[in-house]
């Protein structure tokens, strides 16, 4: 696993460090914005709302993966963009993704899985998976709805 750091706007104007972890009140505001957000590509809201219905998880970005042209360069090679997610985590969720992770991103079609901790005191779960481009996108995101769902119900089990 790669932990990157990263800073915000907020974080240079003195913005608090303390929701490293996802709270119910977080999450509330963020599946308000995201609700209103029209940038979300319509065909992954199945499973950001699959997702977002599990107890300490909260989609923040996700991308299903494109092709694009390479016109910085004056060439006509087409490049793969990857899909990704961003998941915020409760700490309790984080503890145990931790240990299950290297499942997650073994698994194909999964590229990369990653923690971001943003300037602003978030920790970000960073997902990239073989998306639109490859014709994997709905196996990409089921595997990850389907990993997150297994290990949260194990986990709910032995509460």
């Amino acid at each position: 696993m790669l932990a990157l750091s990263c800073k915000s706007p907020s974080s240079a104007t003195g913005g608090k460090m303390d929701n490293r972890y996802l709270t119910l009140g977080d999450k509330h505001i963020e599946l308000v914005r995201l609700a209103t957000e029209e940038f979300v590509e319509p065909d992954l809201r199945p499973w950001l709302n699959r997702l977002n219905k599990l107890d300490g998880v909260c989609t923040l970005q996700s991308c299903g993966g494109h092709r694009f042209l390479d016109r910085e360069n004056k060439s006509d090679e087409t490049h793969i963009m990857n899909g990704h997610l961003w998941i915020w985590l409760s700490e309790s969720v984080s503890r145990v993704f931790y240990t299950r992770a290297f499942e997650l991103v073994q698994s194909d079609p999964m590229e990369c899985v990653s923690i971001m901790f943003q300037g602003y005191g978030r920790e970000i779960v960073s997902i990239s998976f073989k998306g639109r481009a490859h014709n994997r996108m709905a196996e990409s995101l089921d595997g990850i709805v389907e990993f997150f769902e297994e290990f949260l119900g194990e986990r709910n089990e032995t509460d």
